[in-house]
């Protein structure tokens, strides 16, 4: 009996949950890679609707690497700490787009927020990244709860919140934080909920 397939879909952080899930001593999924590092929404690929069964589960790690727009002005301030002087997250248009590709699927569909960045020290008092990630994540959880099939998880949650010891750079979590992500995606979400 083929077992069913767990798709994995986004760019680095996604790639990242993939490598960690493929680690994972587990005999219930083959595990998909649908990820491509440094992607944009564009160039994220999506799996075949018509392949996808009921018993396969998708998770999506995505909306891209031009959510916040290139005019978008940053720079590091210390080695894990981004300081912004202008965001303007580009969201609308792609949850819409999101909304559309996932209502296609009649498997189990997860969803993660966006992973927080770190955004500004104790030198950079202004702490808008984080205000604008917060309201990106809230009109995704907005948007897509309602979708069939549907599941929205906080991301910050899954990986012990938003420290920066928790960060490799500041915007990808250490190995082991993906790896604490991949546990808990495969123990409490991508069960047989059938």
């Amino acid at each position: 009996m083929e077992k069913p397939r767990l798709y994995v879909i986004g760019a680095s952080h996604a790639n990242r949950i993939y490598q960690a899930l493929k680690r994972i001593p587990q005999e219930e999924y083959s595990i998909i890679n649908h990820t491509i590092p440094g992607a944009k929404w564009k160039n994220i690929v999506f799996p075949n609707p018509a392949e996808v069964k009921s018993s396969d589960r998708i998770i999506i790690q995505c909306l891209g690497n031009d959510l916040f727009p290139a005019e978008d002005q940053f720079w590091l301030c210390g080695s894990r700490h981004l300081h912004f002087q202008k965001i303007n997250p580009n969201i609308l248009q792609k949850l819409t787009q999101l909304k559309g590709k996932i209502n296609r699927y009649q498997a189990l569909i997860i969803i993660l927020d966006l992973v927080p960045r770190l955004a500004c020290c104790s030198v950079h008092e202004d702490r808008r990244l984080i205000t604008e990630q917060n309201q990106v994540n809230g009109k995704l959880k907005h948007e897509l709860t309602e979708a069939p099939n549907t599941i929205v998880l906080n991301t910050a949650s899954l990986a012990g919140g938003i420290n920066s010891h928790l960060y490799k750079d500041p915007v990808h979590y250490k190995p082991r934080i993906y790896k604490k992500i991949a546990e808990q995606l495969l123990t409490k979400y991508c069960k047989n909920l059938d």
